[in-house]
């Protein structure tokens, strides 16, 4: 059932790209529903797969940052990596999600692009998440076989 409701979910986002469907869906929506739940789960499942706060994270589509919200502050400064093809999805996450004082004491790195240049960033990541209800994971699949 969960499965079910992921796939109608991802296929709705997809139905409505851009501005017009993050003003249509809100940023929480927009990126695949289950917001809390599933920034959540991914925060845990890299935790159990050892990242550790001096390691550096890449967040790859990481939209209104649902799962930055957790990583930002658990990672040491400068250690949090996301990047998005959706400008705005990642001011509404900065401006709405991330507490007050948190960005300028963590200083995450975030990138624009929708061809996904990780060479723009400073850093190599140690750790990188991809949440495969996004139209890139099929990028990422192509991008690691």
């Amino acid at each position: 059932m969960r499965t079910r409701v992921a796939h109608a979910l991802c296929r709705r986002r997809l139905s409505e790209q851009g501005p017009a469907g993050i003003a249509a869906l809100g940023h929480r929506a927009y990126v695949g529903g289950l917001w809390d739940e599933i920034g959540k789960l991914q925060f845990e499942f890299l935790v159990s797969q050892g990242l550790a706060p001096h390691h550096v994270l890449l967040d790859i589509a990481c939209g209104s940052l649902r799962g930055g919200v957790h990583f930002i502050p658990y990672l040491e400064p400068g250690n949090y990596l996301g990047i998005d093809k959706e400008a705005e999805l990642i001011q509404l996450g900065r401006r709405e999600e991330l507490p007050a004082g948190l960005e300028d004491e963590r200083r995450p790195e975030f990138v624009v692009s929708g061809s996904f240049e990780f060479d723009l960033f400073t850093k190599r990541p140690d750790y990188a998440l991809a949440h495969p209800c996004s139209p890139t994971s099929r990028l990422i699949r192509s991008w690691t076989a």
